[in-house]
């Protein structure tokens, strides 16, 4: 049913992505927009399950300028704890969890990015739902290339990593990383004290090196 379903996704919201900028891998699993500042990934993770689907509706904004910056400093943090750097490039933001960003935009979709499908013809009953994510991913494709905007999603959003990406936000910027710290610092009051730690030592990090320019 996967298939199926991934198919009938791309009837309903295909041409509404391709209009705003998005191309689709050829599995239909992932739609992509990309350009020499920015990437925007919009994939909609289906699994078989016996007799139904899962989906998982998930979203990566890249700013790769900060994707560059944020891998160098990040790495600089994992050989500091006796890790391994990573090879990879990671997105800006990441959404799995729609909750605050929906609030955000004034939209009532329950539970829909997480959902289960019996049937092919259950499916087809959220057509209005699959319109709204789109239109949804289209108009924050275009919000995020403002950093100002960037910075508030990372603050909406407020795990460790899109704390850490709000402080390498700020040094790229050249703002003051005291009061970008102080912030992320009240935010993460309530973490692990080893989160905590982590986002000290990114910190720490950056102000090193932005005393040596």
């Amino acid at each position: 049913m996967k298939n199926e379903i991934l198919k009938e996704i791309n009837t309903i919201v295909g041409k509404q992505l391709l209009n705003g900028g998005f191309k689709p891998n050829k599995a239909l699993s992932l739609y992509k927009y990309n350009d020499n500042k920015y990437r925007v990934d919009f994939i909609f993770d289906i699994k078989n399950r016996q007799d139904s689907c899962l989906q998982h509706i998930k979203f990566e904004f890249t700013n790769k300028a900060l994707e560059k910056v944020f891998k160098e400093f990040d790495n600089k943090l994992r050989v500091k704890n006796e890790g391994e750097p990573l090879s990879f490039n990671r997105p800006s933001l990441e959404i799995t969890d729609w909750k605050i960003i929906l609030k955000k935009h004034n939209l009532v979709i329950n539970d829909f990015w997480f959902h289960h499908f019996d049937s092919l013809n259950a499916m087809k009953q959220s057509e209005k739902k699959y319109i709204q994510f789109s239109d949804l991913v289209i108009k924050l494709k275009k919000e995020l290339q403002n950093t100002e905007l960037l910075k508030e999603y990372l603050l909406d959003n407020d795990n460790e990593y899109h704390l850490s990406q709000y402080l390498c936000l700020a040094y790229i910027n050249t703002e003051n990383l005291e009061e970008a710290y102080q912030k992320v610092k009240e935010i993460s009051k309530d973490y692990l004290d080893h989160l905590k730690q982590d986002l000290k030592d990114f910190y720490e990090l950056l102000e090193e090196a932005k005393a040596t320019v």
